[in-house]
């Protein structure tokens, strides 16, 4: 699978200074938007006294990670079935395999690697293959609800305007439908539009690693559409609570097809993990910037959120896999 899926060909420091350099370039531009618009960083003071009622909704988001992490395991556990059958306690314990090397990865790409742990040798590449074919399932999903919060804020009722036009222009908001609808299409049949999936069946090595696509059902992949539907309305919900805690008054219509719009401009921008906060907060500016006195409060639920959703899941995971460790060794 190594072999297969390779694809860093330049050295390791050079990697390492070229994601550390984007790193900083967000970060650095993400500072002076903030200082743009506070003129200070006073307002960043009150994040030290939280009140109850923020107490209480950091804390549900905290346990709405559980839901979130429970369906994705569903969809890969569906996923994987034409692969190889797991039950979903395996299924489990190779999501939470993944997560760690997420974190460290360009678009958490490294999860593949990591879930694939729990599969048999000769099926890990067709199982990471697989786990890409989970992934792009969230796709459609994320560019139809972009496109309906573009038609939101350049057709509806919004409460405000987004910071920039081009995301509303007529043309913008077509291509986005288009590509969506051919996203939707190649989820429902990768054996016509994959071009070395359509002769999987008769293949051989790489090409034979496809025929699992000729294999889903109908059913199946319906079932992965609804629960990344799910999944998606979780996160994002997730976010929306967030913008509540940290003082953004605004309703959640234009909330949350705002958080929409900013999945789906993070979707297309290849980042290290060490970047993936600045650009969430960058592309949250963009959108919810007119709707806030001060980005103090966008800044604070984007880290709150990456907190959540990964930082700690990625601590609780390495917790689980060394503990397992330890516990094959006393065995």
């Amino acid at each position: 699978m190594e072999k297969l899926l390779k694809i860093n060909t330049l050295p390791k420091p050079i990697l390492t200074v070229g994601k550390l350099i984007i790193s900083v370039l967000f970060y650095y531009g993400l500072y002076f938007l903030f200082i743009s618009k506070d003129g200070n960083l006073e307002s960043l003071k009150y994040i030290s006294k939280l009140s109850n009622f923020q107490q209480f909704i950091i804390l549900f988001c905290l346990i709405l990670g559980i839901p979130n992490w429970l369906l994705e395991t569903q969809k890969w556990q569906i996923s994987l079935f034409p692969v190889e059958k797991l039950s979903f306690k395996t299924a489990l314990d190779g999501v939470l395999r993944g997560i760690p090397l997420a974190i460290f990865t360009p678009n958490r790409v490294g999860e593949i690697f990591g879930r694939s742990t729990v599969l048999k040798s000769e099926n890990r590449a067709s199982g990471a293959l697989a786990t890409l074919y989970n992934g792009f399932a969230q796709m459609p999903i994320m560019m139809f609800s972009a496109f309906l919060g573009l038609l939101w804020f350049r057709f509806g009722n919004a409460k405000f305007v987004l910071q920039t036009d081009f995301l509303i222009a007529n043309w913008f908001i077509v291509i986005v439908f288009i590509c969506s609808s051919l996203m939707l299409c190649v989820y429902f049949c990768p054996q016509k539009f994959i071009p070395f999936a359509r002769k999987a069946a008769e293949g051989k090595g790489f090409v034979g690693k496809l025929e699992f696509f000729s294999r889903y059902t109908s059913n199946q992949k319906l079932k992965i559409i609804v629960l990344s539907i799910l999944r998606y309305l979780v996160y994002c919900f997730q976010n929306y609570l967030l913008l509540i805690a940290f003082g953004v008054d605004i309703q959640i219509v234009d909330a949350m097809l705002g958080i929409f719009i900013v999945y789906f401009l993070m979707s297309f921008i290849p980042r290290p993990a060490l970047a993936e906060f600045g650009v969430r907060c960058s592309f949250s500016i963009l959108v919810f910037g007119n709707a806030v006195e001060n980005y103090s409060s966008l800044v604070f639920s984007s880290a709150l959120l990456w907190i959540i959703n990964l930082l700690i899941p990625s601590i609780l995971s390495w917790a689980y896999i060394l503990m397992k460790k330890n516990c094959k060794k006393i065995t």
